[in-house]
């Protein structure tokens, strides 16, 4: 059948004899929440207490909006919008529509500019934003007043039906080595990630999730809609340094999402007399996090933490627990195999290959992309790592962060984490760059806490060497560069390096 065909499905009355498959869309969950309780909340919003009945409303309503672009079902729609309120029920609306939507970040630059082109539609607030939509919507306060005003009838009808096979997501991979490349994700692979979530968060009808990213990182979008299906509170409120664990008590939350360099912030932040508060969970994800912080993120934070190995193009993969080790998620199939795609045996490590039912066909008009990593039925995300036994893991690390020394190659990881700690080491980054002399040289790019003494280096470090990765340079730098989804970028660690800059360690 046509994707033409669908809206006119929806207007066709009930149906007839073998009923189609669909899939519940997070716009019907919110209905059904809004008749058994109207008056719960959905979202606070800045200490606005908006409930379900009344998202429901503007749900209803923005969609109603969005209708009159009269875009045609599978249409890309991209929204850069600032605000989490209007930007969460603007993409849920284009679900209603059968609009395939991408997030972006309002302050991202070139990296844009491949989602917009050929979209129907760009829905921002900014007016500057990169051009290259077909039209674009201005989500200013005159738009908003405008879309209160509408009426909701035909509502049902305009929504199309939410078939397991139709394009809902344009989703981007994280850009670590360069530019981001795009994948159409499914209904089905998006329920199948909203599924294993919900299986690893622990959320109910009483959480209070805050998502301190923005929802061009796919996870935490994915988070937000599953507390809004089970009943639950998004909490949307201002992240301020310093000021978290305040947050935290004040509005009473139970599942909190950072990243790993935000985390080392709040910590250092927490008064020496704070308690942390009962059933809190921490979801982390995109760097490895080591046992001395994860020991100190559970004696003075939270009561549960959620770190998972995932990719942007096969959903989560492994449960990790600290220092690189998890546990194979129920639904992935992953091997460890050798250059010539060969399994290998339990504890020999090789390169890691992912089969879930999240994969995407491959990446949007970039067929070389595609047959780098998509093989075969499998997704090789450039991971090194081991099976120790079924289904237990160990991250050894990216494949391109692996250093030659002297014809041995060894991870980038270990060091990084022995850097980490050292008293005053707030994140680092290890890797094999090749000098302008043409020589391979290992380089530690680390971020330091203003109080450090940079004349102490290498006497610093010295301790904490391994003398099996030889001379190494470490280079201080005041942030490490991350991709939108918190992954140290290959290019933005090229575009660092200043071989002058760096003072060494061992021979």
């Amino acid at each position: 059948m046509s994707v033409l065909s669908a809206r006119s499905e929806a207007s066709a009355g009930p149906l007839v004899g073998v009923p189609i498959e669909t899939i519940p869309r997070t716009a019907d969950y919110i209905a059904c929440h809004a008749a058994l309780h109207p008056d719960r909340t959905a979202i606070e919003h800045f200490g606005d207490h908006i409930s379900y009945a009344r998202l429901d409303n503007m749900l209803r309503k923005v969609t109603v909006a969005l209708s009159r672009y009269r875009l045609p079902v599978g249409s890309r729609v991209c929204v850069a919008i600032e605000s989490k309120l209007p930007n969460l029920v603007i993409l849920m609306a284009c679900d209603n529509l059968g609009l395939v939507t991408c997030s972006l970040s309002v302050a991202e630059g070139d990296s844009a500019l491949p989602a917009l082109h050929g979209a129907g539609l760009l829905v921002t607030d900014r007016p500057k934003y990169w051009k290259g939509a077909r039209s674009r919507l201005m989500v200013d306060a005159q738009w908003i007043e405008r879309t209160r005003q509408l009426a909701t009838d035909g509502y049902e009808q305009l929504c199309v039906p939410a078939r397991p096979a139709m394009p809902l997501r344009l989703r981007r991979s994280s850009g670590t080595t360069g530019h981001t490349k795009l994948m159409v994700a499914t209904r089905r692979a998006e329920e199948y990630r909203s599924r294993s979530d919900l299986m690893l968060m622990g959320m109910s009808e009483q959480s209070r999730y805050w998502p301190t990213l923005g929802f061009d990182v796919g996870s935490v979008l994915t988070q937000s809609q599953l507390c809004l299906r089970l009943g639950g509170t998004l909490v949307i409120t201002l992240s301020i340094p310093g000021q978290v664990h305040e947050l935290i008590v004040r509005e009473r939350i139970t599942h909190l999402r950072l990243f790993q360099p935000e985390l080392r912030e709040v910590l250092a932040s927490l008064p020496a007399d704070w308690t942390p508060p009962p059933g809190l969970t921490l979801i982390l994800g995109a760097a490895p996090i080591g046992r001395a912080l994860w020991d100190e993120v559970l004696t003075r934070l939270a009561s549960r933490i959620v770190y998972t190995y995932n990719s942007n193009e096969s959903g989560p993969i492994a449960s990790m627990g600290p220092d690189g080790r998890g546990v194979v998620r129920p639904g992935v199939a992953l091997e460890v195999v050798d250059d010539d795609d060969r399994p290998l045996p339990f504890g020999e490590a090789g390169h890691l290959r992912i089969r879930t039912p999240a994969l995407p066909n491959g990446y949007l008009g970039d067929p070389e992309g595609t047959r780098a990593v998509f093989r075969k039925g499998w997704f090789y995300p450039n991971d090194i790592g081991l099976l120790e036994r079924p289904r237990v893991l160990r991250l050894i690390d990216r494949r391109q962060d692996v250093i030659n020394v002297g014809g041995r190659k060894l991870p980038g990881r270990p060091y990084a984490m022995a850097l980490m700690r050292v008293p005053g080491v707030v994140d680092a980054h290890v890797t094999s760059l090749v000098t302008e002399r043409g020589q391979s040289e290992c380089v530690a790019f680390v971020v330091l806490d203003a109080a450090v003494d940079r004349a102490e280096l290498p006497d610093r470090f010295a301790p904490v060497h391994l003398p099996h990765y030889g001379r190494v340079a470490i280079q201080v730098v005041e942030a490490l560069p991350r991709t939108h989804n918190g992954k140290v970028s290959r290019e933005g660690i090229l575009a660092l390096y200043d071989g002058a800059a760096c003072r060494h360690v061992g021979q």
